[in-house]
């Protein structure tokens, strides 16, 4: 039988933003069952919990044999899909969830290094079963190609983080993540930088389900949150503030425990000058909580 090799690398470049690259070996004329794949497991890993994850597909007629790896949960196994063309959808899925079952399971028998979260349920979109298109007067060759899939995320592998925000004056920023899906947002703030004050929000990162979908190093997420902050602008001639504050922002977690942020916290509230019994809205409590963040993940 003649062996044909069909390698898909999946290139993690050292340029920030840029798109996978995918390299084809156009010489096989039967690859069609492997794009099929490649396309289902692409579609369905944006939903695994966070890791790195190599699938190796190998095709020898209609079966295809799918070798994953999964760090840093320690997984390596190996999952057959006879009959490919006519349940390669469906058993893919089934091996995807029993993935996450196993993730599951690792964790509750380590010690917990990182907060809990709740393990996702794995969906997979139905992807068109491509047609194969045999050429007369040609043989239908078989193949045992080998697809490389990665993806990486670093959601919650660092619970903390403590830095700096600079705009409006500057805060001391301390974000502490509950799950996936919240944290805490703690800030003593320098207003104008002749002042004092605090700050806190609740946030929710990746709200109503609206990840930001990332293939290359690191990690973005946006969040919205709601909280409150109280403090002095000025200590020479000094006014309170006190309000709601909203917060919504966008962070990008480098591969190493760096993070970088764009927010804006509006204070809605109240200012007053204690000397003259004066009392107003807080109008500058609109614009000044627009900051660019640099913090340490731990």
């Amino acid at each position: 039988m003649k062996h044909l090799y069909l390698l898909i690398l999946l290139v993690l470049p050292l340029c920030l933003g840029a798109t996978p690259t995918y390299q084809l070996n156009n010489n096989n004329v039967d690859k069609d069952l492997l794009l099929w794949a490649q396309e289902i497991l692409d579609n369905a890993i944006k939903n695994m919990p966070e890791g790195n994850y190599v699938f190796t597909l190998t095709q020898d007629n209609d079966a295809i044999k799918v070798t994953y790896e999964a760090a840093p949960h320690n997984l390596k196994n190996n999952f057959v899909v006879n009959n490919a063309w006519e349940q390669l959808d469906t058993q893919l899925e089934k091996m995807l969830k029993q993935i996450v079952v196993d993730i599951n399971s690792s964790k509750s028998t380590t010690s917990k290094k990182n907060h809990a979260k709740e393990v996702p349920i794995v969906q997979t979109t139905m992807i068109e079963k491509p047609v194969v298109k045999k050429e007369e007067g040609k043989q239908n060759i078989k193949t045992h190609p080998t697809i490389s899939l990665t993806k990486k995320t670093t959601i919650n592998s660092y619970p903390r983080a403590i830095g700096l925000n600079l705009g409006y004056g500057m805060d001391l920023s301390y974000q502490h993540s509950l799950s996936e899906a919240n944290m805490i947002d703690l800030s003593v703030n320098i207003p104008a930088f002749s002042g004092i004050g605090v700050t806190a929000t609740y946030d929710w990162v990746n709200p109503f389900g609206t990840a930001i979908p990332w293939y290359n190093k690191g990690d973005w997420n946006w969040y919205l949150g709601v909280g409150a902050g109280v403090g002095v602008y000025d200590f020479h001639f000094p006014e309170w503030y006190v309000g709601v504050v909203g917060h919504i922002g966008i962070e990008y977690n480098f591969w190493f425990p760096l993070q970088l942020s764009v927010d804006w916290r509006p204070n809605l509230g109240l200012v007053g000058e204690p000397y003259y019994g004066y009392i107003g809205w807080n109008g500058s409590g609109l614009y000044s909580g627009i900051s660019l963040g640099v913090r340490y993940l731990f």
